[in-house]
C-alpha cells in the first residue's frame, strides 16, 4: 500500500508538498477520510505532483486541478494521468469557478494552494463550499499570507474570517445555534481545514 510520504517522496522533483509545514497533518488527516474521498479539486497545481500524489494515494475516480498558468496545464495534461484533470482558470473568476463546480458536481476534499492572495482564498471558498460534500474537508494552505502585507487585498484577511468560524464552532452548543453547515476547523501551522457537518 503506497503511504503519503512514500508517494511524496517518489514526485519530489514535481512537488514541494513534502518540505510543507503542515505534511505531517495530511499524513494523519487523510488517511482517516481514504475510503470516502474520491472526487478532489486543488488550486494551484504548478508542476502537478501534488495531483499525482492525491491520485495514487485516495486511488481516486477524479482529480481536479485549477491553474492560471496554462505552462502548467500543459505539464499537467503530459503526465498521461486519465484520472487527473487541469482545467485553465483563475480562481478570481467567480461566474468560471461556479460553471467549473457545478459541472463537476460536489467534491470530498478542496485545497487552496493558489495565489494566497486573501480576496482569492475567500472568494474561492465562498463558491466552492456549496458542492464540498459532508464530511469533506476544505483545506487552505499557506494561511501565513493573512499577516503579509503583499497578500492582503481585503478585509477581513482569510485569517480573520475563520476567526469568525471558530467562534460559531466553539459556542455552537451552548447558545443551541446549528444553522451552519461545518463542525470542525483544525489549526496547523499554516494551514486551516474545515469540515462540513456530516
Amino acid at each position: 500500500m503506497k503511504t503519503l510520504i512514500g508517494l511524496a517522496t517518489e514526485f519530489r522533483e514535481i512537488t514541494d508538498k513534502k518540505r510543507t509545514p503542515f505534511f505531517s497533518f495530511y499524513e494523519e488527516l487523510f488517511p482517516l477520510i481514504k475510503e470516502t474521498t474520491k472526487t478532489i479539486l486543488e488550486i494551484g497545481i504548478r508542476r502537478g505532483g501534488s495531483l499525482v500524489i492525491w491520485n495514487d494515494f485516495f486511488g481516486a475516480t477524479a482529480v481536479y486541478g485549477l491553474e492560471a498558468n496554462p505552462k502548467f496545464i500543459r505539464r499537467v495534461d503530459n503526465l498521461n494521468r486519465p484520472n487527473i484533470h487541469a482545467v485553465h482558470l483563475n480562481q478570481t473568476d467567480k461566474k468560471g469557478m461556479t460553471e467549473f463546480a457545478k459541472s463537476v458536481g460536489s467534491f470530498d476534499l478542496i485545497i487552496d494552494d493558489g495565489s494566497h492572495m486573501v480576496g482569492d482564498q475567500l472568494i474561492s471558498f465562498e463558491i466552492l463550499w456549496p458542492f464540498l460534500r459532508r464530511g469533506g474537508y476544505y483545506c487552505i494552505e499557506d494561511m501565513q499570507s493573512s499577516f503579509q502585507e503583499k497578500y492582503i487585498n481585503q478585509s477581513p484577511t482569510t485569517a480573520e474570517y475563520f476567526k469568525n468560524v471558530s467562534d460559531y464552532i466553539l459556542t455552537s452548543v451552548w447558545k443551541h445555534d446549528f444553522t451552519k453547515d461545518y463542525d470542525r476547523l483544525i489549526y496547523v501551522p499554516s494551514l486551516i481545514a474545515l469540515r462540513k457537518r456530516v
